[in-house]
């Protein structure tokens, strides 16, 4: 997608890949990255994408050409992305291939910590 008067820049963290260490997981060390993306409000319809436990916190969907880490298999921790201040994980992936526009819709989830 070219640049656009709708697109913001965004900031977020891609962790790279971990690895094991004598027998225990050691996560792979974090990057910036930064990118021009339009953020749009989730529709009703788009949230039947992100798996159940997701559907209840706060969202964006995002359109960029700049390509992010999806929660989804292979992928072991999404990238994170900034908005307002919060963390949102990339939650869903959708590349739009038409050649004409191509990009990517992501769906991005507000991070919540883990509970124990």
């Amino acid at each position: 997608m070219s640049n656009s008067l709708f697109r913001r820049e965004l900031t977020g963290t891609r962790l790279a890949a971990g690895t094991r260490v004598n027998g225990h997981w050691v996560e792979g060390s974090p990057s910036s990255i930064s990118f021009q993306a339009s953020v749009q409000p989730t529709t009703a319809h788009d949230l039947m994408f992100l798996d159940i436990g997701r559907r209840e916190r706060k969202t964006y969907t995002i359109y960029t050409d700049f390509k992010l880490n999806a929660l989804t298999a292979g992928i072991a921790n999404p990238d994170l992305i900034s908005i307002d201040g919060e963390q949102y994980e990339v939650g869903f992936e959708a590349p739009w291939r038409n050649n004409v526009i191509s990009h990517y819709k992501y769906i991005i989830v507000l991070k919540q910590a883990i509970e124990l």
